[in-house]
């Protein structure tokens, strides 16, 4: 990090957003730890959970990926995240 600070004041002479901006990375992937930890505290059964055959969507943008995931959980094949379930 100090060696990208120490480029970033000498190219662009930016000295203090790289020190905001590691300082929000580090506090991201702080709670995302803290999260999943709490997670096992609050769903154990989730550790008991064997994934047979996963499915994964992914596609560029306004390319029917999200569509695909949609039809795909309303038919009940397989389980994906809904915006309900995740709020």
């Amino acid at each position: 990090m100090l060696l990208v600070k120490g480029v970033l004041s000498r190219t662009f002479g930016l000295r203090v957003a790289p020190l905001i901006v590691g300082f929000l990375f580090l506090s991201q992937r702080s709670a995302s730890t803290i999260a999943m930890k709490l997670d096992m505290i609050f769903f154990p059964q989730l550790k008991l959970v064997k994934i047979q055959s996963p499915i994964v969507v992914a596609g560029n943008p306004r390319t029917g990926s999200t569509f695909l995931q949609r039809f795909l959980c309303d038919n009940n094949f397989g389980a994906g995240l809904q915006l309900y379930r995740i709020i």
